[in-house]
């Protein structure tokens, strides 16, 4: 998947967060009357569509050696934007959970996030695509 885009999809649950507390500012019949910040009235579920598993993707010794060049591609990879896409979802996770907890509605958010392995991929492929004879 894109970068740029993986990286604006992170976002999904925070505007719609924003758009539903921008709704019933603007007092829209749609929505119940309630105050915008009483997440107590707020369920949300997040759901991820999955990402690798990145563990040890880099090596801290070897990434302190890259210099400019290397953070921008290294072994067929994008380490900067690796970071950046993974760094933005984990902070919004963060932003909303921190959000409902200090307005006592932690049991409100729920983060689903599946972490895909390559062996998951093989063990799903054999479902998914047909085998051929």
């Amino acid at each position: 998947m894109n970068p740029i885009i993986n990286f604006l999809l992170n976002f999904q649950t925070l505007v719609a967060v924003s758009e539903v507390s921008k709704e019933i500012t603007r007092k829209n019949p749609d929505f119940f009357p309630t105050a915008p910040m009483d997440y107590g009235r707020f369920l949300v579920l997040s759901l991820g569509t999955g990402t690798a598993k990145s563990e040890e993707k880099y090596d801290a010794d070897e990434a302190a050696k890259w210099g400019i060049l290397g953070w921008l591609t290294s072994d067929n990879s994008t380490p900067l934007v690796d970071v950046f896409t993974e760094a933005s979802g984990d902070m919004v996770d963060l932003h909303i959970s921190t959000v409902f907890q200090a307005l006592h509605s932690e049991e409100n958010y729920l983060r689903i996030q599946v972490y895909i392995t390559l062996m998951w991929l093989f063990k799903i492929s054999n479902y998914i695509l047909p085998r051929s004879n």
